[in-house]
């Protein structure tokens, strides 16, 4: 991405507001003031606006992992009336792209008739094409689902969360969700490293906004927190933050959760200058982060404390992998195996128990730490283990 780009998106205000609920007048109210005052309504008048949610898996909106289905309505009922010529729902979850798979999530995540209702359509349609990215740092292309490839105004509708391996799920992270199915497997397969993986998602980023607009509208009224994006707890927050840079949004909700390091991938998108190195830099036409701050957000279990991060650097960081958190398979396994086809690294193994039960069991030699496996465990059998040394030096 050129400077002139970057300092552009670096000037995009934050709308924070405060919405306590998922009741449809207030959310309507936020969202209108919000798009005018950023002077989005003009860019829909006339557009096919796709909107791209988090629906990274079947799961009940109430659990606070998936996007809301009044945030849908509301949204999809909003850009119709303000002169969209369509709009036109469309996510790629985790495992196999097919309309039979979206069928599913559309219907477990409550969103199915509600955007039928609202005036909007569904995207069945699991073809892609590849997105250039001639600046990129990490790679110069991507595959990306074909309704995202082709449109020039997108909704970035994403949820406020923790991430197992990136620490913070909002706005820029979002976006991976573009990749088709299983690609992004192996996008996790060719980028272990965390830093490695938010300098991919930072290319992503910046080629997608390249040829189109898009907003990002970051649902915090629930988000989760804990070991998030799907195996956290619900938490209330009574937030919705919209921007057209997602790192600006991304940075907000930091200081909004209080977090005592930058996630990664706001680390790359401070260290590229996609936005500033502090929060306080920033636009808030609205409230600011401070104003509405969350208490006491849990991190997940991931989380590199100030005891972790001293103890990975011994000798230049040689045990390191012995000390980090790692994902490990508890004894309620149901045996649906979506863990053994969701590992990028195919780590996990089947075996059968004395009582000729199959369950999954993870080769810890050759995991990468990415936590696919607990994100897409539709049982939530797939926990985060502690090194116990860590644990009692951090107690003391």
């Amino acid at each position: 991405m050129c400077k002139e780009t970057a300092m552009f998106l670096k000037e995009q205000p934050v709308y924070l507001g405060k919405c306590e609920d998922y009741t449809a007048g207030e959310i309507e109210a936020l969202l209108r003031d919000a798009l005018a005052t950023l002077g989005f309504e003009e860019k829909v008048r006339g557009e096919q606006v796709v909107i791209k949610p988090n629906l990274v898996r079947k799961m009940a909106p109430e659990l606070g992992g998936t996007t809301h289905p009044v945030m849908l309505d509301v949204l999809i009922r909003l850009l119709l009336e303000m002169g969209a010529q369509s709009v036109l729902v469309a996510e790629s979850p985790g495992g196999v792209y097919s309309p039979g798979a979206l069928s599913s999530v559309y219907t477990g995540c409550g969103i199915a008739a509600v955007v039928k209702q609202a005036g909007g359509n569904l995207n069945y349609d699991c073809s892609y094409g590849t997105l250039s990215c001639p600046d990129g740092e990490k790679t110069k292309n991507f595959q990306v689902i074909t309704p995202i490839l082709k449109a020039r105004v997108a909704i970035n509708l994403c949820k406020l969360k923790s991430h197992g391996m990136m620490m913070l799920s909002a706005g820029a992270k979002n976006l991976f969700g573009t990749i088709p199915g299983v690609m992004k497997f192996e996008m996790h397969a060719r980028f272990p490293d965390s830093g490695d993986f938010a300098g991919m998602l930072a290319d992503l980023n910046a080629a997608l906004a390249r040829e189109r607009s898009v907003l990002t509208v970051c649902d915090g009224i629930v988000g989760m927190e804990g070991n998030g994006p799907t195996g956290g707890n619900p938490r209330r927050m009574g937030v919705v933050l919209v921007s057209e840079n997602p790192f600006n949004l991304d940075l907000a909700a930091q200081q909004l959760l209080s977090m005592k390091e930058d996630a990664p991938l706001t680390a790359e998108g401070i260290r590229r200058g996609y936005c500033p190195a502090n929060a306080q830099e920033l636009d808030f036409p609205a409230y600011r982060p401070e104003q509405l701050a969350v208490k006491d957000f849990k991190m997940p279990d991931t989380e590199r404390t100030s005891t972790l991060q001293k103890v990975l650097t011994v000798h230049n960081g040689r045990y390191a992998r012995f000390f980090e958190p790692r994902p490990k398979i508890g004894r309620d396994c149901r045996g649906c195996l979506e863990c053994v086809r969701s590992c990028p690294k195919k780590t996990i193994e089947v075996v059968t128990d004395k009582k000729g039960r199959k369950r999954a069991r993870i080769v810890h030699d050759g995991c990468i730490k990415c936590y696919c496996c607990q994100e897409l465990c539709p049982f939530g059998c797939v926990k985060i283990e502690k090194n116990p040394l860590i644990s009692l030096v951090s107690r003391l």
